[in-house]
């Protein structure tokens, strides 16, 4: 169940560190297929708990990721201009907020230094049509590895928000691939609603019980979610 989690803290990452555009800001939701390689096996028993999307809402420098499964949903919400990001769990009939601060996410950056860094952006003449938007082939080195990211972006959504993985990429990314331990995952863009969202959507609902990620990695291990 652990590898669950794993699987939903890569995708949560989705909506997290800036990259700007001069154009006016896209507010609105985008969402994501999400299709798996390479399940090992244990994993591939589970397959059906696996989240087959995940919704992303963007209001400025705040976006709220969200995905559901076969044990609950979990919604990660992030401000960009405070850095800083809650991560809410509602699994198993309970309610979870962990908050993280500036502070907290600088600290795991400094950790992490250097991981996941974008070497080279080689761009392409190829298209590919994507939920109604022409998306251009990029392909990005990144540090640590000897493998290329080929992703297809788009320059007509405008937002302050993107991976950092694809930090200096010249749109963005409607389809893309990532890859942890054991296993990889495609995600790809199959709906894009321009809409205004309610501010209330980047706020932590009633009900939620507060608490540390050290204090939930500590509940987990004691058999909250399981091995």
């Amino acid at each position: 169940m652990k590898k669950l989690i794993l699987v939903l803290s890569a995708i949560l990452l989705i909506g997290t560190i800036n990259n700007s555009y001069a154009q006016k800001a896209f507010e609105g939701t985008i969402t994501y297929g999400i299709e798996y390689e390479d399940l090992p096996e244990e994993m591939e028993a589970m397959r059906a708990m696996l989240p087959t999307e995940t919704t992303i809402k963007i209001k400025g420098s705040k976006t709220r990721t969200e995905q559901s499964m076969g044990m609950g949903s979990t919604i990660s919400i992030f401000d960009g201009k405070t850095n800083s990001s809650v991560t809410l769990m509602d699994m198993m009939g309970q309610k979870i907020a962990i908050p993280t601060s500036s502070e907290e996410l600088e600290k795991e950056e400094s950790k992490n230094e250097g991981e996941g860094e974008v070497l080279d952006i080689e761009y392409f003449d190829e298209t590919k049509e994507i939920a109604g938007y022409t998306c251009k082939k990029a392909a990005i080195k990144v540090k640590g590895t000897d493998e290329q990211i080929i992703v297809y972006y788009t320059e007509e959504i405008n937002t302050q928000q993107t991976r950092s993985q694809y930090k200096g990429l010249k749109g963005f990314p409607m389809t893309y691939e990532i890859n942890i331990p054991e296993m990889s995952m495609i995600m790809t863009v199959t709906s894009v609603k321009k809409e205004k969202i309610s501010s209330s959507e980047f706020e932590i609902p009633e009900g939620y019980e507060e608490m540390s990620m050290e204090d939930f990695e500590k509940k987990m291990s004691g058999g909250m979610m399981g091995e």
